[in-house]
């Protein structure tokens, strides 16, 4: 399954550089990305090639400084996730042999399909459902995470019974079409072993509203801010809070 477990080890080997160079590779990877930020002019307006988007990432990455690796997060579990799941740097093999797979994937989505994988990896669980996803690429590393895992893609809700989701289900919403109904239809079914994972709450104010509203549902309980998504969890036991991570 990918090459390791993820739950929270007493002791792993340690891939951490120092901090003197951990900034050191962060501004020459941000100058690098504007020496080949590439600019074509045509008709007064200015074509930017992917770099732009690398550029972004790094732009958002630096907003987001002051939130890195669970900095600041007083809860135990919550820092663990942060630690060991969401920002866990170990270099799974399963990575290289999914690029390669998937050679086409922006470095966004690849990013977030290795995030998924961890994630897989971490909830065990038997079932998840994807609506509208970005690419079905998502599938290839969920599996990789956790092979017991069956996914299920939705484009649609026509077909969907909420029937379909257990105690452990992992449900990926992706920010496109439709997704206030899916969300309405799913919101009540979910219990305090499932994750609910929310691609593109900052792609436009209606998504940043519509995750405003997630965090502020009666049903919702511990959220992750990751920028490019959120998760949520809804075990009402513990304190209501949402995290703003540096992913």
């Amino acid at each position: 399954m990918g090459g390791k477990n993820t739950s929270f080890p007493s002791q792993k080997l340690c891939f951490l550089r120092t901090p003197s160079l951990f900034w050191e590779s962060q501004k020459r990877e941000f100058h690098l990305s504007l020496l080949s930020l590439h600019v074509n002019k045509m008709d007064g307006m200015f074509l930017f090639t992917k770099q732009t988007d690398r550029v972004k990432r790094l732009c958002v990455w630096l907003m987001r400084i002051g939130y890195c690796r669970g900095f600041g997060i007083q809860s135990p579990s919550a820092y663990a996730f942060v630690r060991y799941v969401i920002n866990e740097h170990y270099p799974y093999y399963a990575y290289n042999e999914l690029k390669n797979e998937n050679s086409n994937l922006s470095l966004r989505h690849r990013k977030l399909g290795k995030l998924y994988f961890r994630l897989s990896n971490y909830a065990q669980a038997d079932s998840w459902i994807s609506f509208r996803p970005v690419t079905n690429a998502y599938e290839q590393y969920i599996v990789r995470g956790c092979n017991k895992t069956r996914v299920q893609l939705l484009q649609t809700t026509e077909t969907f019974s909420t029937e379909s989701i257990s105690d452990t289900t992992v449900v990926h919403l992706s920010l496109t079409d439709n997704y206030s109904a899916f969300y309405q239809q799913i919101i009540g079914r979910l219990g305090e072993r499932n994750m609910l994972i929310i691609e593109g709450i900052k792609r436009n104010a209606a998504t940043r509203r519509f995750w405003k509203q997630v965090m502020e549902n009666e049903h919702t309980g511990v959220c992750f801010d990751l920028y490019y998504c959120g998760i949520v969890f809804f075990d009402r036991a513990r304190h209501k809070q949402n995290y703003i991570i540096n992913f």
